[in-house]
């Protein structure tokens, strides 16, 4: 087995809104690659050394290739050699999605700020969140102590990968994302190894939210700096309003899926409210009662 010193987390900083999952990807394998058909390679320990990422905030513009069955699987034969699939083929697109993580069990190695974000977004989403770090931020202690994440105060093994649904890394060490990314990949995790495109199967994207409403921004990892700006202006353009703007269509929905009316109809009426002309209506009736209210 291979050891190493573990080292303390540096700072960073990230953009996390809250967590709100719309869709799930139903019956997409991922398959185990040939390798692990095979006889799953020796377990090692991996050495570690805590640090800081940089990424956006949510699960969304995921990369499924290499997961499914006679797909060409790649990994990396020496230690700093590139490993990602996706860089392979510059072609290949994000398929874009929202996770339900609910109940699932997440990894996350490193407890720095960049990882801090990421746990939180977990948490957020109800996933089960376990933590594999030597030092943790103070709010990775808090949420240890409140038992709302896993906390184990060590370094990482391989071994933790198992039953995992997904593993995000933020940590300082190359050869450890490397090895976590290709480990990952013969287990069938999706991994996002932050700040390293070509080790993601999936990136944060820069995201507006809006009560149930959220935008994601992707730029394939390409110019983060154009994504934060493009969230930035759409959060002038779709402002707090349509918060409650979404709430209210949500229970106007709710209402009529238990009314016994024309399907097309229903149809009809929905885009009708959910139209520009209803909104500067809603906003008016909004702006109105906030004044009476005064």
């Amino acid at each position: 087995m291979r050891t190493g010193k573990i080292g303390q987390f540096s700072p960073g900083s990230a953009i996390l809104p809250n967590s709100v999952s719309l869709l799930s990807l139903v019956g997409a394998e991922l398959a185990t690659p040939p390798q692990a058909r095979k006889g799953r390679p020796p377990q090692r320990r991996c050495p570690t050394q805590a640090g800081c990422g940089y990424g956006f905030g949510r699960l969304g513009m995921t990369s499924l290739e290499g997961r499914q069955q006679r797909v060409r699987y790649t990994t990396a034969s020496t230690p700093g050699e590139s490993i990602g699939v996706s860089e392979k083929k510059k072609g290949a697109k994000l398929f874009p999605m929202f996770l339900k993580i609910a109940g699932r069990a997440c990894l996350v190695v490193g407890a720095g700020a960049i990882a801090e974000s990421k746990i939180a977004s977990l948490v957020e989403a109800g996933a089960n969140v376990r933590v594999i770090a030597p030092e943790a931020t103070e709010r990775v202690r808090v949420r240890a102590t409140e038992k709302k994440i896993e906390w184990q105060k060590r370094e990482f093994q391989v071994e933790d990968l198992a039953g995992m649904f997904l593993v995000v890394a933020a940590t300082s060490s190359r050869e450890l994302h490397e090895e976590i990314f290709k480990e990952a990949r013969q287990r069938g995790v999706l991994c996002n190894i932050v700040d390293v495109p070509e080790l993601c199967d999936f990136y944060y994207p820069a995201v507006v939210q809006r009560g149930a409403l959220q935008i994601a921004i992707s730029t394939s990892g390409r110019s983060p700096a154009l994504a934060q700006r493009l969230r930035k202006e759409l959060e002038e353009k779709f402002g707090p309003e349509y918060e409650d703007w979404m709430e209210h269509l949500g229970n106007a929905r709710d209402e009529q899926d238990t009314e016994d009316s024309d399907p097309q109809g229903r149809k009809r009426l929905r885009h009708e409210q959910a139209s520009a002309k209803a909104f500067d209506a809603f906003r008016r009736k909004r702006k109105n009662a906030k004044s009476k209210s005064k």
